[in-house]
């Protein structure tokens, strides 16, 4: 019988090749499918070609001198790309970072070297059943999306919601301007 891993398709984004690797070659061993991009740009050409069999990306927040690669990934795989399930994994997190990752898309982030040597996997083994119970309640779509899109409609009614609002005051003003002489002639 062929254990559900197999079905399942990690990309590990990360400049230390060493980290990647190693990495690529735990979770094969893991019995899930991987590849591997040492660079932002190497992630997106390969999630350009080959997104629909990818799966979860585990994303490094650093990549050579560009200090917001990561979180950038994390959003391009957000908005494009969101049955993908992004984990950030670090070795220069802090908690501003991961806000801002989880506010762009991230399912998790974990810092390397302090997290525990199983947690990656158990991340992964997490995001594997968040994906697929989300693929099957947003239609494919990542909550995240939704929850965009969700606050964009709310954005949009309130913002016609105020406009009737300043049209009712200026309405309201026009009475209290043209009562206010019957006022002053009955005092």
């Amino acid at each position: 019988m062929t254990s559900p891993a197999h079905a399942i398709r990690i990309l590990i984004i990360d400049d230390d090749r060493g980290f990647a690797d190693s990495q690529a070659g735990y979770l094969k061993d893991q019995g899930y499918e991987t590849a591997a991009a040492y660079t932002f740009e190497s992630a997106r050409d390969y999630l350009e070609a080959k997104a629909p069999e990818v799966n979860i990306a585990l994303v490094d927040m650093y990549m050579g001198r560009d200090k917001e690669a990561g979180m950038k990934l994390v959003g391009l795989i957000s908005e494009r790309y969101p049955s993908i399930v992004s984990i950030v994994v670090t070795g220069h997190g802090d908690f501003d970072n991961a806000i801002k990752c989880m506010q762009a898309g991230a399912f998790s982030y974990i810092m390397k070297g302090e997290s525990p040597p199983g947690l990656i996997t158990e991340m992964v083994k997490k995001a594997v059943a968040y994906g697929v119970k989300n693929a099957i309640a947003y239609g494919g779509r990542s909550p995240v999306r939704v929850s965009r899109e969700v606050v964009s409609d709310i954005n949009e009614k309130i913002g016609v919601l105020l406009c009737a609002l300043h049209d009712v005051q200026e309405a309201i003003q026009r009475m209290a301007d043209e009562l206010q002489p019957a006022l002053h002639r009955s005092e």
